[in-house]
């Protein structure tokens, strides 16, 4: 199996971040800006380009920044997109908005597949939304990127398929670690920092039966091809 992390665009969130150093309070589920919305097209078109592998599954998180950098690339590609319950950003709606955020469910299903028509969603997403967690404490960010990895494994492990996964900046942290078997500390906090800028891509891979790598035995070894690739932008697009 081979894991395609992408990255979402940029968010005003982000922006102000990256001006200032310190986190915005807003909407709990903010949108892409013109930039980000800019950066997806892009991203989508380094996809039907050739120029990133096409994946055999699209799967995605399902806060609005997410689908809309997502429906692009399933437009190009002519794709459906599984939505996952999984793949949020750390902190789900809390940690990012006002007070009341914890009252917010996320944004429901109609406006979901309004956004991106082949988006194929959960049982657990519908009209109130779809976020169910009461707290994302960083030990159960730990464990939904594991069950995240171990879902993909039991379907897709025995293959070499390319599972592509729309997801954020610091669940990915936890998502390549869960991958390549990198636990965090006890309490759940990391001591490395994987860099994804907005729409960047890594590409991992499990071993592949039967084709084996230079002194990682008979049946292969874990493979990081890159991390961080972002030549599908400009300089001037280039954002965190």
């Amino acid at each position: 199996m081979q894991l395609l992390l992408i990255r979402h665009g940029q968010t005003s969130a982000n922006r102000i971040l990256a001006q200032t150093g310190v986190p915005a309070a807003g909407s709990p589920d903010p949108e892409l800006t013109d930039i980000g919305l800019r950066q997806a097209d892009l991203l989508a078109q380094a996809f039907a380009d050739g120029r990133l592998p096409r994946p055999n599954v699209l799967i995605s998180s399902l806060l609005l920044r997410a689908v809309q950098t997502v429906a692009p690339i399933s437009a190009v590609l002519d794709m459906p997109v599984l939505g996952s319950l999984d793949a949020y950003e750390v902190g789900g709606l809390h940690d990012e908005g006002p007070d009341d955020a914890a009252a917010y469910r996320g944004v429901p299903a109609s406006q979901l597949r309004t956004i991106c028509p082949r988006l194929q969603l959960p049982a657990a997403a519908d009209e109130s939304g779809w976020y169910r967690d009461p707290a994302d404490t960083r030990e159960r960010v730990w464990q939904r990127a594991q069950q995240l990895i171990a879902g993909l494994r039991s379907r897709y492990g025995d293959t070499d398929q390319i599972i592509a996964v729309v997801t954020h900046g610091w669940f990915a942290q936890y998502v390549i670690r869960a991958f390549i078997g990198w636990q965090p500390d006890a309490d759940g906090t990391t001591r490395a920092w994987f860099e994804l800028s907005n729409t960047g891509t890594a590409l991992l891979r499990d071993p592949s039966f039967g084709v084996p790598y230079p002194d990682h035995g008979p049946d292969g070894g874990l493979s990081i091809y890159w991390i961080n690739r972002t030549d599908h932008l400009p300089d001037d697009l280039l954002t965190h």
